[in-house]
């Protein structure tokens, strides 16, 4: 039996997400992840084998000795299933091989006609995409004719049957008809002689892919192309030479698409473009459910006429996104881009999380971005907005979603002009090629002024300290990319640690003195730094008291320019030291780890709601150094925690107990640590070490979201987010 699905929930690998941009569901994203597109399969029927489901199929044959038939039927099928030929029943000729047969509508002979309607409705409310191959070929007479038509009828028609045969093929009077293509050899498919005085058809037409519309529109002729290729192969004897691949694409929106693939190394070709069904005057919208056939005539002229590898599957979302300017942009003001998501007119309905990701252009500087049921965030230059897209979110064909506004402020050092894209997705996306919007270029408007200077500090310490003795530390100013240079004096300013004096400072190219109370280091120098640059380090030295013991704080240096543009930056972090040798907590050292990895687990997984999640975190620590413990170069850690989340995050802050076993078989635990993480990152700080060779020491951590963003974003939506995988790049016990 020739197998079949009807209304069966399997997917079908239909496109990949490919490409330099996709949607990333929860990150800033400038290139994607690879994913399968998938489509709800809705009917599948090769009519390669001998026999077919009982009753799904009706085969009318309202003309010619030939009947319609399963050429690969040796013997009778069973009852129900479409018939086996004639010439095969007779004796007179020789079925094919099971798996090798077709559906055969008519044969070679004068005058015939039959048909294929399937017999049971089908599903129609995300659009529907039909691929088949036919075949016509081998006729019997000096030129083949007529052709095959393709047609839906509406789910509630009862008793389907085909319409007139000859030229009309089997469209012309069709109960019911919805929409019906031609594939129209002899070209009366486009003869209004054949379809009525008010018929708009421009005569005959050979070899045509010929769209006419519904019942009740009077099978109105909508539109005619000429085939690229021949659509019959009348003299070839193999029906493989006559291969035509077929596509038929039809949305909820009555917007549809015709593709051939005409086997000829060219691919599948667009015949019929984004045509709106609508603009035929009294054309039926497309009913909730339909039911699918085909037909095919010979007259004086012949040819076979056969189906194989029929299929249908609902259509996936095909979505676009477009960036614009939203007014002037001038230089000491603000300015505003609109991003557009759409869906395309012939494609299904989204059933999953929708993100768009928007990169600032550089000179530009990133405020906010809002939209109407859009969630927002920002990483760097880039902003990621998302929302559920299923439910009453659904982005249905041809609408749009309200804009994501993007509000930037313009330097008055910006440049000339910038260039905007976006990047869209969603799950089961169709055709990424078009999820990059095209580049958008905005003029700057007023004067241009040379950019301000950007510097910051960083003061970190060298290594331990040594009670009793001494300590170092390194200080580092910067001047940020795409800044301007500075021109004017820097001055440095370095803060002793609680309880240390300072005793020497200095820096190629630094002019330093030491305050009166050896509590203050500074240093200054003349000369220009250029954006992004540094200049040479400066290195602090610290008298350590004896007995001093624990961790150190080395509070934030400072810098100072004229004309700085961020005094935000002008402070160091603050960081803290070790001290070695002096009175301390039993075992306490330090320990530092890298290159790590963790999987999280969720419950319940999360969603776009905030709610109360268990987060369990297991994974390996990468590669470990520890001075004091040499035998110590790796472990495994194990995170818990009760935290409030939602998605793209925050997750958290809490607290999370951590349990690390060393491979020295010792073991450290770490306590009341605060952990919070977002869509593409995770901090735990804090936490004392309550047990082990580290105890009384405090443990930091961080590190990244390394999973599929756009798997994540579909858990998301679907189910909640109950699992993913995170770097452990540094985590350091101290």
């Amino acid at each position: 039996m020739s197998p079949i699905s009807i209304g069966a929930r399997r997917r079908l690998n239909r496109a990949a997400l490919t490409g330099a941009a996709a949607v990333l569901a929860l990150s800033g994203l400038s290139a994607v992840s690879e994913q399968s597109a998938q489509a709800l399969e809705l009917l599948s029927e090769s009519f390669k084998n001998g026999s077919t489901s009982p009753g799904t199929w009706i085969a009318p044959s309202p003309k010619g000795d030939h009947t319609p038939c399963l050429t690969a039927a040796a013997t009778r099928p069973p009852d129900g299933s479409l018939a086996w030929c004639n010439a095969v029943r007779d004796g007179k000729g020789k079925a094919d091989p099971e798996g090798e047969g077709a559906f055969q509508l008519t044969d070679n002979s004068n005058q015939d006609a039959g048909g294929v309607i399937l017999n049971r409705p089908i599903k129609a409310g995300s659009g529907l995409h039909i691929q088949f191959d036919q075949f016509q070929y081998n006729t019997s007479t000096a030129k083949g004719a007529d052709g095959l038509s393709f047609f839906l009828v509406d789910g509630k028609t009862a008793a389907p049957n085909i319409g007139d045969s000859g030229g009309s093929l089997g469209y012309h009077n069709l109960k019911g008809a919805f929409v019906g293509v031609g594939f129209d050899q002899y070209g009366n498919f486009s003869n209004p002689e054949l379809w009525g005085a008010k018929d708009k058809g421009p005569g005959l037409k050979p070899n045509s892919v010929v769209i006419r519309g519904s019942q009740s529109s009077g099978y109105q002729y909508v539109r005619g192309v000429p085939a690229p290729a021949p659509l019959a192969v009348d003299h070839v004897t193999t029906r493989d030479k006559a291969r035509r691949s077929v596509s038929v694409d039809v949305s909820t929106q009555n917007v549809m698409s015709v593709n051939v693939d005409f086997h000829d190394g060219k691919g599948r070709q667009k015949l019929i473009d984004k045509l709106n069904l609508d603009a035929i005057p009294g054309q039926a919208k497309l009913p909730d459910t339909v039911m699918l056939g085909f037909a095919a005539s010979t007259g004086k002229s012949t040819n076979y006429h056969e189906l194989q590898n029929f299929k249908v599957t609902t259509l996936d979302p095909d979505l676009n996104v477009k960036v614009a300017p939203a007014g002037p942009f001038k230089r000491g003001g603000t300015g505003e881009f609109d991003v557009t998501v759409a869906n395309g007119p012939v494609a299904g309905p989204t059933t999953g999380p929708v993100s768009t990701t928007f990169t600032v252009p550089e000179g530009l500087t990133y405020r906010s971005a809002s939209g109407d049921g859009w969630t927002c965030q920002a990483s760097g230059q880039k902003v990621t907005c998302t929302r559920p897209g299923a439910g009453a979110d659904v982005l249905r064909p041809g609408a749009a979603y309200p804009p994501v506004k993007v509000l930037v402020d313009v330097p008055t050092g910006a440049p000339q002009q910038v260039s905007a894209q976006a990047v869209v997705g969603t799950p089961l996306e169709h055709k990424p090629e078009d999820n990059t919007s095209p580049p958008v270029t905005v003029p700057i408007e007023g004067t241009a002024t040379a950019p301000s200077p950007d510097l910051s500090v960083r003061t970190t310490p060298d290594g331990p300290f040594k009670a009793g003795g001494t300590g170092t530390s390194t200080t580092v100013v910067t001047n940020a990319p795409g800044a301007g240079p500075a021109t004017g004096a820097t001055t440095v300013k370095i803060p002793a640690p609680p309880g240390t004096t300072i005793t020497a400072s200095k820096g190629d190219g630094w002019t330093c003195t030491i305050a009166g109370d050896a509590k203050l280091a500074t240093c200054t120098r003349p000369d220009k730094l250029e954006p992004g640059r540094s200049f040479p380090p400066i290195t602090t030295t610290y008298s350590v008291p004896t007995g001093t013991a624990g961790q150190l704080e080395m509070s934030g240096s400072t810098v100072k320019t004229p004309g700085d543009s961020d005094p935000g930056n002008d402070t160091s972090p603050t960081a803290t030291v070790q001290v070695e040798g002096g009175t301390q907590a039993e075992g306490a050292d330090d320990i530092i780890c890298r290159g790590g990895q963790f999987h999280v687990q969720i419950d319940p997984g999360l969603t776009f709601f905030n709610g109360t999640v268990r987060l369990t975190a297991s994974g390996d620590l990468g590669l470990c150094q520890s001075e004091a413990h040499p035998k110590i170069t790796g472990g495994t850690v194990r995170a818990e925690a009760v935290l409030q989340g939602k998605c793209p995050g925050p997750v958290g802050p809490g607290y999370a107990r951590v349990t690390i076993s060393w491979n020295d078989g010792t073991r450290s635990t770490i306590t009341q640590s605060s952990f919070r993480a977002d869509a593409v990152s995770w901090l735990f700080e804090g936490g004392r070490v309550a047990e082990g060779a580290f105890k009384g020491t405090t443990a930091h951590a961080n590190g990244r979201t390394i999973s599929n963003l756009i798997e994540l974003g579909a858990g998301c939506g679907i189910g909640g987010l109950k699992e993913y995988r995170a770097s452990i790049d540094e985590l350091a016990i101290q």
